[in-house]
């Protein structure tokens, strides 16, 4: 299945101006060659983050920076499997998902992710900037912000939020999920527990 990827858009996590928001999401001029049917209908009603997230959940612990959290669903309705991968600096952490286990060694590791799950410092005006921005409710009174960037396949759809003094976010091709489900992951990320730092 993954030969039918030409490549696919790089979506990051990335601090901006506090004139748009400190938490976005950056997107490169990569393409999809075909719609790939990856993501499938699944229940967010679980109380733990995705099994899928085994793998990194200590090494996001050792990574956050000190008095953050990161926030991860319950569910992650994947039609193949997916493999997580961890990026972090000082201003952001991401949990990248590839379709291949080599990916975060690879030397075009833009080509085999597909989404992107993030936190960053909150921002005192947090507004996306992008298309088709709409106010979506994540439940627990946070209000979120899902939009898009791009055109036809080179369109990315994202939810973006602040929570606990921190922005989280959520990225995919907007080929692979509807916004309905998009905003239902992040909802269960903004109401599950939090994953924290090691102190």
């Amino acid at each position: 299945m993954h030969n039918r990827y030409q490549s696919l858009y790089s979506v990051g996590i990335a601090s901006v101006t506090a004139i748009s928001v400190s938490f976005a999401i950056a997107t490169a001029s990569l393409l999809i060659q075909s719609e790939p049917a990856i993501f499938q209908e699944r229940s967010y009603a679980n109380a733990a983050p995705d099994p899928l997230f085994t793998s990194v959940l200590e090494e996001i612990r050792r990574e956050l920076p000190d008095g953050w959290s990161m926030r991860l669903p319950a569910t992650i309705p994947s039609a193949e499997e997916l493999y997580p991968y961890v990026r972090s600096d000082n201003n952001q952490l991401t949990v990248n998902l590839s379709i291949s286990p080599d990916c975060p060694t690879s030397q075009n590791p833009a080509s085999c992710t597909i989404g992107v799950l993030g936190v960053s410092e909150a921002s005192e005006d947090f507004f996306p900037t992008g298309d088709n921005i709409s106010s979506v409710d994540l439940g627990n009174r946070i209000q979120g912000y899902h939009f898009t960037r791009g055109d036809g396949n080179e369109m990315n759809r994202f939810v973006v939020w602040q929570q606990d003094g921190l922005a989280y976010g959520i990225a995919t091709l907007a080929s692979v999920l509807a916004q309905e489900e998009l905003v239902a992951i992040a909802s269960s990320m903004a109401t599950e527990p939090p994953i924290t730092s090691e102190e």
